[in-house]
């Protein structure tokens, strides 16, 4: 398990940064600890889409999976997902400003042990 989470910066409409990404190299399941301090943010699990040749898609599974989670200042959460892979393209996880017109700031680590 990691120590110290880098605390990230999201930006409002038209700023630098709105958007953070998890980018994986394996599949299987992982687990996240995501502490919000300011602002809303919301956690995307995505596949890959051949349609779109993007990150777009809900991950397929056969049982009921949440794929999007919203998380507000002062709220933290473990969160699991289930990291695949469609034509050679690992899923992606997308932490977004959920606001337009405020900035966010989080924190967000892969929980190993």
């Amino acid at each position: 398990m990691k120590t110290n989470p880098e605390k990230i910066f999201l930006t409002k409409l038209f700023g630098n940064k709105r958007l953070h990404t998890l980018h994986f190299n394996k599949t299987g399941t992982m687990y996240f600890h995501i502490k919000v301090f300011d602002g809303t943010v919301q956690a995307i699990h995505n596949s890959y889409s051949l349609d779109t040749r993007n990150w777009l898609d809900n991950p397929k599974h056969t049982k009921p999976y949440q794929s999007q989670h919203i998380l507000k200042a002062g709220e933290e959460k473990i969160i699991k997902y289930e990291i695949g892979k469609v034509h050679e393209q690992h899923d992606k996880v997308f932490v977004i400003n959920h606001h337009l017109f405020k900035s966010a700031s989080f924190s967000i680590r892969e929980i190993t042990d």
